[in-house]
């Protein structure tokens, strides 16, 4: 996506941001924003939509799609990739799918950006989530309701054709029929539902914001470290009371990173 694309984008969201959070956000907040960013002075941009953000509770995918347009004018592009994947979590029709064109447009910039280090094997965006996440993940929540009713309707007509083939008619083998093709969608969607559930609760993720950001081997500042590069999520296993968060990387290699490296993609309000 162009910087003028991008900027288009923003300007779309922030006419729209005031309507989504009017009663719950001053609108001096908006306005402050829309005035600085038009302004060109992304940071106080940034200041007052973050601001607008912790009113409302950090959870306004408009608001969280502005910020990745103030990061991403400002090269932070680390933060900017963090805003624009909670604006795709939250969000739905166009706002996620303008956070979801702006973040493939974000990652792009940081290929380009440590293309040279990339090449060298000095840096690697590795994000392996395991088998486990990707088959609780696979598919998206709103397709689980068509997909179970699309399965009933197949299981139905196939228990019905092989009921009525064996000449087995009457109250007793449609109800049977209906138990059993109802029986294994049910079963499916249970185990989708819980183990995504799992997922949900076990699997918590960070994106890593600094271009500094060096995955220790130990919790501890003089630790031996590798660099890893801004954008890239990782998994949260723990959070240390020492300032660093336990982080799987990939597939396997876990190590520590500082607590103002990453932000964590959960619900939790957004304060910083």
């Amino acid at each position: 996506m162009t910087r003028l694309r991008l900027l288009l984008t923003a300007l779309t969201c922030l006419v729209a941001a005031p309507a989504a959070a009017q009663a719950a956000t001053p609108q001096e907040l908006y306005q402050q924003g829309n005035k600085a960013f038009f302004a060109g002075d992304y940071a106080g941009a940034e200041d007052a939509y973050r601001d607008a953000l912790a009113a409302v509770g950090g959870n306004a995918p408009v608001l969280l799609l502005n910020l990745g347009n103030c990061a991403y004018f400002r090269g932070k592009l680390g933060l900017a990739a963090y805003y624009f994947k909670r604006a795709t979590m939250l969000g739905s029709g166009d706002v996620a799918a303008r956070g979801e064109a702006n973040l493939a447009s974000t990652r792009r910039a940081l290929q380009e950006k440590y293309r040279k280090q990339l090449e060298k094997g000095v840096l690697r965006y590795d994000e392996g989530r395991g088998a486990w996440h990707a088959l609780f993940t696979l598919l998206p929540t709103a397709v689980s309701g068509p997909l179970f009713v699309v399965l009933w309707l197949f299981l139905f007509a196939a228990l019905s054709a092989w009921t009525f083939s064996r000449s087995q008619r009457g109250w007793h083998s449609l109800a049977r029929t209906l138990f059993f093709s109802l029986l294994a969608p049910a079963l499916v969607a249970a185990v989708l539902y819980f183990g995504g559930a799992a997922v949900a609760r076990e699997y918590r993720y960070a994106v890593v914001v600094s271009p500094e950001a060096q995955l220790r081997d130990a919790p501890s500042p003089d630790a031996p470290s590798t660099p890893v590069p801004e954008g890239l999520e990782v998994r949260v296993l723990l959070h240390n009371e020492a300032g660093f968060h336990k982080v799987l990387v990939g597939e396997g290699k876990t190590g520590y990173l500082a607590d103002s490296d990453v932000r964590a993609l959960s619900d939790e309000e957004e304060t910083r």
